[in-house]
């Protein structure tokens, strides 16, 4: 018995699949099958009942996963600490998800400073929809993920999600439009604005018309002209003079700072959302993980970045 068919039985125990397991630990499914193998011959019982295609946890099983859970966190521990101690840095590749303004103008601001301090670690970055990005963090694709979005306790099943940051969302115009020299107007102007906005459904969408309606601006009479897919998409269209529209202050930063975009205030509007990342709930947590948490949470030089949206 060792660490590594610990880790791996952790990893099952979780997934319930040792199909899944392998994808998650880089390894084949028969390798998986041969440690769990090795652990049940070394203690003499079954831990895992397979039953066609469903698998689950004998009582033996639940028991050793509860000392495996605190052997493993002990094991990280100690690795942390004694890695300190000899100056050694964490090492490795950090799988990381993200959604659409995160992955694309937050992250790799993040990544430049957390590469300062974390330089033996290296990133894969996945982009996709919030409920994406828990699916293959549950099924053990990626080590975390950053979103814009609490999720439903449905999708966040075995997540542990903790906030990191907070998003001003902001109505943004061309410098050319006749709003682009105003700090703020009025709610009822919106409705001869040609609005531009993400597409049904999205969760930045609902979120924007949640707080018009509770200003008294119904969006079934806004004028929306275009209805866009990406926050890129519909950057670039605002910049060509095709509409006005609400991004994430993130995601113009660099327009706002050159002014080839302006910010708008609508009187009693403010829009602000949380920024989480997402955690696996249970089971071994990685070293280079642990440190971009504590990064994430801890890092005094993070003020620059999450404080400078335009």
């Amino acid at each position: 018995m060792d660490i590594e068919q610990l880790q791996t039985f952790a990893v099952a125990a979780d997934l319930l699949s040792f199909t899944r397991a392998s994808k998650s630990r880089q390894l084949s499914q028969p390798a998986v099958s041969l440690q769990i193998r090795d652990l049940e011959e070394h203690f003499g019982i079954a831990l895992f009942e397979r039953n066609g295609r469903q698998l689950s946890l004998t009582p033996a099983g639940m028991r050793l996963r509860e000392y495996v859970g605190r052997i493993l966190a002990e094991t990280v521990a100690a690795q942390d600490e004694l890695r300190s101690m000899a100056g050694q840095a964490a090492g490795g590749i950090l799988h990381l998800g993200a959604t659409d303004t995160i992955g694309n103008y937050l992250l790799p601001r993040l990544l430049g400073i957390f590469r300062a301090q974390a330089p033996a670690v290296r990133t894969s970055i996945r982009i996709g929809l919030a409920t994406e990005i828990a699916r293959i963090l549950a099924e053990r694709e990626i080590d975390c993920g950053l979103i814009e979005q609490d999720l439903s306790p449905r999708n966040a099943k075995d997540l542990e999600l903790v906030p990191f940051a907070d998003d001003s969302v902001v109505l943004v115009v061309s410098a050319d439009h006749p709003w682009s020299e105003r700090s703020e107007i009025q709610p009822s102007e919106l409705f001869s604005a040609a609005l531009l906005t993400r597409q049904p459904g999205s969760p930045m969408r609902a979120l924007i018309f949640q707080h018009l309606a509770a200003a008294g601006i119904d969006p079934e009479q806004l004028d929306i002209q275009m209805q866009l897919t990406h926050t890129e998409t519909l950057k670039q269209a605002i910049k060509a003079g095709l509409g006005v529209g609400f991004v994430s202050a993130y995601a113009v930063a660099e327009e706002l700072a050159a002014r080839t975009l302006r910010t708008v205030q609508i009187q009693g509007v403010n829009i602000h959302r949380r920024l989480w990342l997402a955690l696996p709930a249970a089971g071994f947590i990685p070293e280079r993980v642990r440190v971009f948490h504590r990064f994430l949470l801890e890092s005094p030089a993070l003020g620059s970045v999450l404080t400078r949206q335009g």
